[in-house]
């Protein structure tokens, strides 16, 4: 945990936490999304962990980008533009999550009504948003 505390921090380097872990990391969980399409509960997981990932990179960017002292002032202050950027399209994941949480919970949790003896409802495709594109997540 002492490295993902100095991130908290702000005290990794600013090079590091932008380009190894915002922006590989991004392209690591982008090429996941895209080479494992899940679904259920798997999928509402990855999502969480996505979630927690970036909200945890996105604060030691920001952090990072106020700590020491750089001989270039503009970068710092670019990378807390793309902080500022990153939280919005965060917020999109998040509102996408929310807003299907209930839905996917609903088909997938282990009593459902065709198990009580009732009527099962009929499944349709799966909902297919922005994000869910973006992040490789829809199947077609």
């Amino acid at each position: 945990m002492g490295f993902v505390s100095d991130l908290w921090g702000g005290r990794v380097k600013l090079w590091r936490a932008f380009w190894l872990l915002g922006i590989l990391g991004g392209i690591i969980w982008k090429a996941f999304f895209w080479l494992a399409p899940l679904e259920g509960w798997a999928e509402l997981i990855a999502k969480f962990l996505y979630i927690a990932y970036f909200t945890i990179v996105l604060v030691g960017i920001w952090r990072s980008a106020f700590a020491g002292n750089p001989r270039n002032p503009v970068l710092p202050a670019l990378a807390r533009i793309s902080v500022v950027l990153g939280f919005i399209a965060l917020a999109f994941i998040v509102v996408d999550v929310a807003e299907t949480v209930p839905n996917r919970m609903g088909s997938t949790l282990p009593h459902s009504a065709a198990e009580r003896g009732g009527t099962r409802p009929t499944q349709s495709a799966k909902p297919c948003g922005e994000i869910d594109t973006f992040l490789g997540a829809c199947n077609k």
